[in-house]
């Protein structure tokens, strides 16, 4: 993926950068910007599910694990486009490296679904996933609900419940589907342990624009 240019702007596809971020563990920086995704930016969605190869960007990976981990960005792609959630997608080096789906309610949030990707071959970004928690969180922590759920694959390419015991959530119900859940004062402790990591620039009233014409799969 690069950027691009030379396609017509079409308004009907309109992504919005919501922030910069600079995550820091010792010399190890990365850089990763955050865009709000709607179902206008179906087209461009839909290109990156069909164009993301997980096997060829992490070669070693089983052939059900590949499996697990599209239908993962599938889950987030099709909650975008047909039900509408809160979507975020990072971008490191102007690709696309993760994106995040939930529904916030005024009690409950239910995070949908996370994934993440290299950017190339075995080129993992780092604290990608924390970013996109670290949204969820902001978002969460600006609200009165008490409570943010989801539903963990065990599956997968990778072993999801410990990393998100290690965030802090804890299992309710140990199914195919392991659900989980953080109380609104476990936020708050991650979301304050997160930001001594994470440096976080809010972009205000950006404009909207076509991922399409800035981005190419």
């Amino acid at each position: 993926m690069q950027i691009t240019s030379g396609k017509n702007y079409n308004p009907n596809f309109q992504a919005r950068q919501i922030a910069r971020t600079m995550n820091c563990i010792g010399k190890l920086e990365t850089k990763i910007d955050l865009w709000e995704v709607t179902s206008r930016d179906k087209t461009f969605l839909k290109g990156l599910l069909e164009n993301i190869d997980f096997k060829n960007l992490m070669p070693n990976i089983s052939s059900e694990g590949v499996k697990r981990w599209k239908e993962m960005l599938e889950i987030s792609v099709n909650d975008t486009v047909a039900k509408r959630v809160i979507s975020y997608l990072a971008i490191s080096e102007n690709k696309p490296c993760g994106i995040i789906s939930f529904v916030p309610g005024k009690k409950q949030f239910y995070a949908s679904s996370i994934c993440t990707w290299p950017i190339e071959c075995g080129k993992k970004v780092k604290f990608a996933g924390k970013t996109l928690f670290y949204q969820l969180f902001k978002t969460f922590s600006e609200s009165k609900a008490k409570e943010i759920t989801l539903k963990a694959i065990k599956d997968g390419p990778f072993e999801t419940v410990p990393k998100y015991k290690n965030l802090g959530f804890q299992v309710v119900d140990d199914k195919h589907l392991v659900e989980m859940s953080m109380n609104k004062y476990k936020v708050k402790e991650v979301y304050g342990d997160l930001n001594k990591i994470i440096t976080y620039t809010p972009l205000e009233k950006q404009p909207e624009r076509d991922l399409e014409y800035l981005l190419h799969l």
